[in-house]
């Protein structure tokens, strides 16, 4: 079975950068996230992830991002082309934060993605992602 893996953010810890760093260009959570699986869906893990991170805490941490994009592109290997994706629930919970889970349909299995989706000032970055192919485990 795929080895979970998650990258989160400690907003404690990133507040004091909050304020310098630009929020992602693109728009609100759906946006992000359909950008993100896309990319994706075209084989471009590394892109994703850059894209989905772009003026975040998490693009200064080139490492991790470019390990998830590692286990995602081998977890795209695993189970097959990206046919589509499907949100599954949203929780708000509060107005600037809120938590989505997505199944990707893949030609093999699903995989289940949680993102953390967080609005410093006036536009949504994501803060968590975390993929399994264990539903049990991202809810």
């Amino acid at each position: 079975m795929l080895r979970n893996l998650m990258i989160a953010v400690a907003f404690g810890l990133c507040a004091p950068l909050a304020a310098q760093a630009q929020p992602q260009a693109i728009g609100g959570p759906t946006e992000l996230a359909d950008g993100f699986f896309r990319a994706l869906q075209t084989g471009e893990a590394a892109k994703a992830y850059h894209d989905i991170w772009i003026g975040t805490f998490m693009a200064k941490k080139q490492p991790e991002v470019d390990n998830v994009a590692s286990q995602t592109t081998f977890a795209l290997k695993t189970y097959g082309k990206v046919l589509g994706w499907e949100l599954v629930s949203e929780k708000a919970i509060t107005p600037s934060f809120l938590e989505r889970v997505y199944m990707v349909r893949t030609e093999a299995l699903p995989l289940f993605f949680r993102m953390q989706f967080y609005k410093p000032v006036a536009k949504w970055q994501v803060g968590s992602l975390y993929f399994t192919d264990n539903y049990k485990t991202v809810e």
